[in-house]
């Protein structure tokens, strides 16, 4: 409890301080961008200590570029408006999100570091993320550095559409690396994910996800894909394909590298359906563990009924049984062939490393997405030119 005594200048408050911090602030936030704010440009800035966001921006086409924006109660950015541009900031150390988006269709995020966010501990599993948007459609992030937040690294929520998140490096995050959550309609590719937990992926009741050329590596499950019974009512979005029922999946050319958890989980019990409804596709990706222990099964999957979440301890079994994942590849060894060295988190091929032009052809959209020729085999994995970024 508190109370302010503006007539004297004085701030009363209900406990004893000794021995504590206390700290206070009079404004809510640096910048509210609105009314004739359009084609607004902020740069080079530091904003701390707001009560609430740094920088609101309720207006069409503003860019932010080069600023730094760390600890504010709330957000460093709100964003409720279309055509926004973030690019080079610092997001870090706010107290619920790095960057918070609502109804932000065609937002670009561009080579941000959006780290230690949710220092004032919002719930994880509702209202806390690095990078968090809803209702959005036309969504790209690219290149950024999402990494230590006490949440989701990269949350796409709520009937969000046409989502484009590549060439990310996503890591340590006390969340999900990226969440896909009742959306529609998304390319999430190219990114580097370790260190995560639950998982370094998750799509839940969320259709036509394509995950291509990700590196996996570390995560508690590295691929996380799940069906719940929560679907879309609102008949609009429902006409646009946004049913929150997880269908249309695509997993290629991606390395799942080791895990404490479950490599590729993908289980079907609340619908006790097959998982391959969840999953149509999945293949040319690899798996890689150091020991037939660590984990016992590369892939849960449902095979339908009371087969709901069967455990596969070889791909070839998984193949067999499924169909599914025949140009796959299976790596069980102490020596990890695949990375210059996982063990300081540099996930670049090494020479001869069998991921190196194991991957399929990528299909046109998502080449230009990643920033690579189309039609031609590529590397599983990341396909960024950089993805060793020094702790």
């Amino acid at each position: 409890m508190y109370y302010v005594d503006a007539a004297n200048k004085k701030l009363y408050i209900g406990s004893d301080p000794a021995g504590k911090t206390v700290e206070s602030t009079a404004k809510e936030s640096a910048f509210t961008v609105l009314n004739n704010g359009s084609n607004t440009v902020i740069r080079g800035l530091g904003i701390t200590h707001y009560a609430d966001n740094a920088i609101s921006i309720r207006r069409p086409n503003i860019t932010l570029e080069n600023n730094t924006l760390t600890w504010n109660g709330l957000n460093g950015v709100l964003l409720t408006n279309t055509d926004a541009v973030l690019r080079g900031n610092i997001l870090s150390y706010n107290g619920r999100q790095g960057v918070a988006g609502v109804r932000a269709d065609r937002m670009l995020l561009e080579n941000n570091v959006v780290s230690y966010n949710n220092i004032e501990n919002f719930a994880k599993h509702w209202g806390s993320a690095g990078i968090k948007t809803i209702w959005t459609d036309g969504l790209v992030w690219r290149g950024n550095l999402v990494e230590n937040n006490n949440s989701i690294g990269m949350w796409i929520d709520e009937s969000t559409t046409n989502s484009t998140v590549v060439n990310n490096v996503i890591r340590n995050n006390d969340g999900n690396g990226i969440s896909m959550e009742i959306s529609h309609k998304a390319i999430i590719a190219s990114n580097v994910i370790y260190g995560n937990a639950p998982a370094g992926i998750i799509v839940l009741n969320s259709s036509s996800a394509r995950i291509y050329n990700n590196t996996l590596a570390r995560n508690h499950a590295n691929l996380l894909i799940k069906e719940t019974p929560r679907n879309n009512t609102k008949l609009a979005e429902i006409a646009e394909g946004i049913t929150w029922i997880t269908r249309n999946t695509v997993v290629k050319n991606n390395i799942l590298w080791g895990s404490s958890g479950p490599t590729y989980f993908a289980p079907s019990c609340e619908l006790k359906e097959q998982s391959k409804q969840m999953i149509p596709v999945t293949n040319y990706n690899a798996y890689y563990r150091p020991a037939v222990a660590e984990p016992v099964n590369f892939v849960t999957w449902g095979l339908g009924g009371s087969q709901c979440s069967q455990g596969f301890r070889t791909l070839a079994s998984f193949v067999s049984a499924t169909g599914l994942e025949s140009n796959g590849l299976e790596v069980t060894n102490s020596t990890d062939p695949f990375f210059v060295s996982a063990e300081t988190n540099d996930y670049r091929l090494k020479l001869g490393s069998p991921a190196i032009g194991r991957g399929e052809a990528l299909p046109a959209d998502i080449a230009h997405a990643i920033g690579v020729l189309s039609g031609r085999v590529v590397d599983l994995g990341a396909l960024q030119s950089q993805v060793f970024i020094a702790n």
